[in-house]
């Protein structure tokens, strides 16, 4: 990489995946660059995760954040499922990262952000593709203690989601 230019990656199946560029002049590449400090919130294990339903304790939601390709989190039957983010901080959300197993995942998911007071807003309602793939959704959540992923609707029959992956990227927020 030239002087002039900054390359962010991370690593994805053992291989490294460019997240976005920057060049000298502040200017970024990358469908994925949301926002110029944004980290992820999850990596330090300063949150808990609540879901609706799992399939069995081998399909447990700490499997959603290994960093492991090979573990999953699995619904139960039914949908909607939720996924409940509590960051224990206030934290400005920028994006998140998700990867479904093809054929188990959501059509739809509605994101809803809920401040310190445990007011909830809907900020977005994201489409996602049924595929394998690790797929990023940006979205702008700022005051958030807790982030709500409502997965609505399932690619499979039975209302069964599995992810292998999720992360969110953002900042903290200053105290007021």
């Amino acid at each position: 990489p030239s002087p002039s230019k900054r390359t962010y990656t991370t690593a994805y199946k053992r291989k490294r995946v460019v997240l976005f560029e920057e060049f000298a002049s502040g200017a970024r590449s990358g469908e994925n660059c949301v926002r110029m400090n944004a980290e992820s919130l999850l990596r330090d294990g300063r949150f808990r995760c609540r879901v609706s339903s799992t399939l069995s304790d081998e399909h447990s939601k700490r499997n959603m954040f290994d960093g492991r390709t090979e573990s999953c989190w699995s619904s139960d039957e039914g949908v909607p499922a939720r996924l409940q983010i509590d960051f224990g901080r206030r934290v400005r959300v920028s994006s998140f990262n998700i990867m479904f197993q093809g054929g188990f995942a959501a059509k739809r998911l509605s994101v809803v952000g809920v401040n310190e007071s445990g007011s909830k807003n809907k900020v977005a309602e994201v489409f996602a593709s049924d595929s394998n793939e690790l797929q990023s959704f940006s979205i702008q959540v700022p005051n958030c203690a807790k982030l709500l992923l409502v997965l609505e609707e399932s690619t499979d029959f039975y209302g069964r989601f599995v992810i292998y992956q999720l992360d969110v990227f953002g900042v903290d927020e200053e105290a007021p």
